[in-house]
């Protein structure tokens, strides 16, 4: 069996001479450098990937902002308008501005 060895080993060196060092010694580098150049390309990646996150995240908040903005008018809107139809429901109640209704009730003070 050593001697299969011996012959595969020997098939081996042969092609190694008629290839030469070149091929090799770049296979070599790839295998050694290969991991770390991946490595650090896809840490780069991450990182503009994390930019970007972060670069929506604060438009994100900037929307909610100006959304909260508009909420509050909007509220106050609501408030104003309740206040008003209030005040409405009251005259209505009241009659003051009806001539022909006031003189058949009895009018109500405010």
């Amino acid at each position: 069996m050593q001697s299969e060895y011996l012959i595969a080993i020997n098939a081996v060196s042969n092609i190694f001479d008629k290839i030469g060092a070149m091929p090799i010694t770049s296979l070599l580098v790839l295998l050694i450098l290969g991991p770390w150049v991946s490595l650090v390309l896809v840490t780069l990646m991450q990182n503009q990937r994390l930019d970007k996150l972060l670069k929506a995240n604060d438009q994100y908040l900037d929307l909610i902002k100006s959304y909260e903005v508009c909420c509050k008018n909007f509220h106050e809107f609501a408030t104003y308008s309740v206040e008003k139809i209030t005040k409405v429901e009251h005259i209505a109640e009241n009659n003051l501005f009806c001539p022909i209704v006031r003189r058949e009730s009895k009018p109500r003070d405010i």
